[in-house]
């Protein structure tokens, strides 16, 4: 696939859980990039301070999800909108790196229909898990 018309969604998961209202997850930030790969480090950078100030949290790595672009559509920041809003409707708050927005956070009818919330939510709970 062309690298302009790949869109990634990328998790930035700690080596611990954090506590969330409803649940646990290692997932600490939902990010997304449509520039290159190198994105999701360039973010990691500038998160790590704050992620690793977490209490018990060493480590940081990173995971991603990407679609493939629509014409005339965001799907990136589309696709990063809804893994925010499962993830607040599996967890009950939007990841501890993601602050800014999260009282707005909705999905429109079709953004719930151009996705499947119900594979978000599996991709989520999978990337959630603690370490093996």
């Amino acid at each position: 696939m062309n690298q302009s018309k790949r869109k990634v969604v990328y998790f930035i998961r700690g080596n611990k859980q954090h506590r969330y209202p409803w649940d646990r997850s290692r997932i600490l930030y939902i990010g997304r990039t449509e520039r290159n790969a190198k994105r999701p480090f360039e973010s990691l950078k500038a998160k790590a301070e704050q992620l690793l100030g977490e209490h018990g949290m060493t480590s940081l790595d990173v995971v991603y999800i990407e679609a493939r672009g629509l014409q005339r559509v965001d799907v990136g920041e589309k696709l990063e909108r809804a893994c925010l809003y499962q993830f607040r409707q599996t967890f009950g708050d939007v990841p501890v790196g993601n602050v800014a927005g999260s009282r707005r956070l909705s999905l429109s009818g079709r953004d719930k229909r151009r996705f499947n919330l119900e594979r978000i939510e599996n991709v989520l709970t999978k990337a959630s898990q603690p370490e093996v």
